[in-house]
């Protein structure tokens, strides 16, 4: 019986201990590595098929930690088991190279059909998230295109708007009327083809226009109406 090699990356012993034991026969855990430079040797040591990554635990590098196993030719399918049910960070491990994005609220069966299905070369993301997720994947495919279709004045309104400020410190800053900026606004979301002003804020974090830390999805509701 072929036996798929699994490396854990968490901090937290009891995660790592309570995934290896949700495992059959079929896998075997190679390793748990609690910060990302054992991630890093454990992962040259053993060439494991699967890595588990815990992205919110700064010792283990977060999303970057992606970008950097595959510079170093990891071939290994990254899942992503994660307590924050984000679509966007679903969107940027899927865009840095991983294959699966699981909530650890997720169930034992849940796990293991990702599994499955990551190593027959199917992404997989949580069902909690996929269809949001699958839809701003869907939009990221044509990034360029999206944001060639701005004007930079519609591109500077979008990231204003995004990061938090109202129409009216939009158009200060940008020596425009409140209505002008409400106006472009209203004009860059029929570009884009969205909505609310969230899915603007989503669109604008995966155009890499603002980063999460500045946008308004990090507070309980945006500012700017």
């Amino acid at each position: 019986m072929r036996v798929t090699k699994i490396l854990i990356a968490d901090d937290q012993p009891i995660i790592a201990e309570g995934i290896k034991g949700l495992l059959g026969p079929s896998f075997d855990v190679v390793g748990i590595a609690a910060d990302s430079q054992l991630l890093f040797e454990t992962v040259q040591q053993f060439d494991p098929e699967i890595v588990v990554l815990e992205i919110s635990r700064p010792q283990l590098g977060g999303l970057q930690v992606i970008k950097q196993l595959r510079n170093m030719d990891c071939r290994a399918k990254l899942i992503v088991f994660t307590f924050y049910a984000d679509p966007v960070d679903a969107v940027r491990a899927m865009n840095l190279g991983a294959s699966g994005f699981l909530l650890k609220s997720s169930s034992a069966d849940e796990l293991l059909v990702a599994f499955d299905g990551v190593l027959a070369g199917y992404t997989y993301i949580s069902t909690g998230l996929s269809q949001e997720s699958s839809a701003m994947l869907a939009v990221g495919s044509d990034h360029h295109d999206i944001e060639q279709s701005l004007t930079p004045r519609q591109r500077d309104v979008l990231r204003l708007f995004a990061t938090g400020y109202s129409a009216k410190e939009v158009g200060g800053i940008l020596s425009i009327s409140r209505r002008t900026a409400e106006n472009h606004k209203a004009e860059i979301k029929r570009l884009l083809g969205v909505k609310s002003n969230a899915e603007l804020v989503r669109l604008a974090l995966q155009l890499g226009l603002v980063s999460p830390h500045n946008s308004t999805l990090g507070f309980n509701g945006l500012r700017g109406k």
